[in-house]
């Protein structure tokens, strides 16, 4: 699978604790960088060239990321670089040929819903911390339950990806 490539378009957008109403502007032009990213990896992924594993060491990928970590941060251009090089040591789970017992090839829309799920970065734990997913995890508890034949009045339970 070739490397993913990006060119930073604004080094002037990463998070340094700056006013509020600029986190969305930030945000918008992260997640646009970020679509062209991840459906470069994908593609690159699903091709009939790509592989389910790339081989790389722990060194090498100590030496392929930069984990320097100074006070500063690896910067904009180098947070795409870091995802690069994240993406292009991943099992590359859309692959294919991609099989394992404890996980599978994600989809597009699961893409979407994680990403729903860390922007709120709600716990569904309570009703008032997140009426939606609380919502969400008692109805699909209770299909579960009925798919499984289990008494309506008695299920109960709690789902985890």
């Amino acid at each position: 699978m070739p490397p993913v490539q990006h060119v930073a378009q604004d080094s002037s957008t990463i998070s340094k604790g700056g006013p509020a109403e600029l986190q969305g502007e930030e945000l918008r032009t992260l997640l646009t960088e970020a679509a062209d990213v991840f459906a470069d990896y994908v593609n690159g992924a699903t091709s009939d060239s790509g592989k389910a594993i790339t081989e790389a060491s722990a060194q090498q990928l100590l030496t392929t990321l930069d984990l320097g970590l100074g006070e500063t941060g690896v910067g904009h251009e180098g947070i795409w670089q870091d995802i690069g090089s994240i993406c292009d040591s991943a099992a590359h789970t859309w692959n294919k040929g991609f099989l394992f017992k404890l996980f599978a090839s994600p989809t597009p829309i699961g893409v979407i819903g994680e990403s729903l799920t860390a922007l709120l970065n709600n716990n569904s734990h309570v009703y008032e911390s997140s009426p939606a997913g609380t919502v969400l995890e008692a109805t699909v508890g209770a299909k579960l339950a009925a798919m499984a034949n289990f008494p309506a009045e008695t299920a109960a339970g709690l789902t985890f990806p």
